[in-house]
């Protein structure tokens, strides 16, 4: 306590002698507590992992969409090392991340439980489960593991690692829901840019892969996936997203000048019309009907969640897809009408190979054959009519082969996760700052449940890192954010 005007004086007491001058009581300076750093530092940690994680789903789909063992543990140093980074600045910094582990349990519970069910697989336990490993040496695997093929698990399990922290990090930048649209967008023009690529190749570079003279799937679009059924997976997904987004600049075709309403509009018709006409290259039927059944949710769940499109919208929406459909049909979808009118159905060979695939995971229900065992596992029951010369290397069903090398109850957490998320992305889409992300989202979960029953796409880890960042921009809307969470 200082003293004003040269007389002394205690809190609540007179000055002495009864004169005039009075005393003013001055708090004494506190001590500057030790607050966080300024809120605008995290916005600029998130600004600057939201630029790394659209160059990472840049990169990911270029080596034959990372479909091959030694680019998965590129891909997961990778993400190790950001979420690493992200971590050290956030406690340098003294601040908490903008969504805690904490609020999304649920999923980090379920993700944490399939990870020590796939450590049990690999680890040397099946001397206690003998009758599980009798077939293990006819499959030239090791007889001390449940597992049939240990080191594949082993990579199954750091994938699904790498999908945790890349899911946590997008759901950390997401928190700000402008910056998770504009993300949105981001990955819209990403998947435009591959489809592009995809047609020149085709087109005009001698139909090559990567500048390679193709070994398969001549005469249609494979971009620079190992096939094109892959490739269609990820085009699927960015036909979804433009349809999302064109709704969304309907919706809000009063907010802002012409020429910005028109910049828009053009982006996303321009994208739009380059991922369909290559997703029709691809000739793959079940991609098409997935990108048609995403981007229908999409404009569906669009026209009955944004209040002002009106019905003026709708109609625009609807014939501008209309017109676009008919054209691209008629330019490039000679290829998918060829394989529709020549190869109607679904592949023989395939239904036997699920058929018998079914059978082995009746036989070993709950503990499965291994994480990604597939390859190795199933040469043990492959039988006529499938060919012995022909090596299944996939199941043709993401959800055959989650069951066949997890078991029934593990190898449904996946899908449970998804699920869990995708509650999240509806609850969010009555936010508006939230819908457009929101029914994007799940637009992109009916993608892939509708190809993964009949392909492995998802299987492919671009297009698994794909989900996983939209997956994550949809459900961060649907936690309850406090306060602090809203600008960064």
């Amino acid at each position: 306590m200082t003293i004003a005007g040269g007389d002394r004086a205690v809190d609540g007491a007179q000055p002495f002698g009864g004169g005039t001058a009075t005393a003013r009581l001055v708090p004494r300076p506190t001590a500057k507590p030790t607050t966080l750093r300024p809120d605008s530092a995290v916005h600029r940690l998130n600004a600057i992992t939201a630029g790394a994680i659209l160059a990472f789903l840049l990169l990911t789909p270029i080596p034959l969409g990372s479909n091959r063992p030694a680019f998965w543990m590129v891909w997961s140093a990778v993400v190790g090392c950001m979420a690493f980074a992200y971590g050290v600045v956030l406690f340098w910094l003294r601040a908490q991340p903008r969504f805690r582990l904490g609020e999304f349990a649920p999923e980090i519970v379920a993700l944490l439980t399939l990870c020590a069910f796939i450590v049990v697989q690999i680890l040397p336990l099946a001397g206690w489960f003998p009758d599980l490993v009798q077939g293990n040496n006819a499959a030239g695997a090791s007889p001390r593991t449940l597992s049939l093929d240990p080191g594949s698990s082993r990579l199954v399990l750091i994938q699904f690692f790498t999908f945790g922290l890349l899911l946590f990090l997008a759901i950390q930048i997401a928190a700000n829901r402008r910056r998770a649209r504009r993300m949105l967008t981001g990955i819209l023009v990403i998947i435009a840019a591959f489809a592009v690529v995809g047609l020149l190749s085709l087109t005009q570079w001698g139909d090559t892969l990567l500048g390679f003279e193709k070994q398969i799937y001549q005469g249609y679009a494979t971009g620079t996936f190992i096939n094109r059924n892959s490739f269609a997976t990820f085009l699927a997904v960015g036909l979804t997203l433009g349809a999302a987004l064109l709704v969304a600049t309907v919706a809000e075709r009063k907010g802002g000048t012409i020429g910005q309403l028109l910049g828009r509009f053009g982006l996303v018709i321009g994208c739009i019309i380059v991922i369909a006409a290559a997703l029709l290259a691809t000739g793959s039927r079940m991609g098409t009907v997935a990108g048609l059944a995403g981007a229908t949710t999409a404009v569906v769940l669009g026209v009955l969640m944004f209040r002002g499109i009106g019905k003026a919208g709708v109609i625009s929406v609807i014939v501008a897809l209309a017109i676009g459909a008919v054209a691209l049909v008629g330019v490039f979808g000679a290829t998918l009408v060829e394989r529709l009118v020549l190869t109607p159905g679904v592949d023989q060979l395939r239904v036997e190979a699920h058929r018998i695939i079914w059978s082995a995971i009746l036989e070993r229900p709950w503990f499965g054959y291994g994480a990604g065992s597939f390859p190795t596992a199933f040469q043990m029951f492959q039988a006529p009519p499938l060919s012995p010369e022909f090596v299944w290397n996939n199941s043709h069903s993401t959800y055959l082969a989650l069951w066949f090398e997890l078991g029934l109850i593990a190898g449904s957490i996946p899908l449970v996760i998804i699920a869990l998320l995708g509650f999240r992305a509806v609850r969010a889409a009555r936010d508006p700052s939230s819908t457009t992300t929101s029914i994007a989202a799940i637009g992109t979960i009916v993608v892939f449940a509708v190809h993964s029953l009949l392909d492995f796409s998802a299987e492919i880890e671009a297009n698994a890192f794909l989900f996983t960042v939209i997956l994550a921009l949809g459900a961060a809307g649907g936690v309850v954010r406090r306060p602090m969470h809203g600008s960064s």
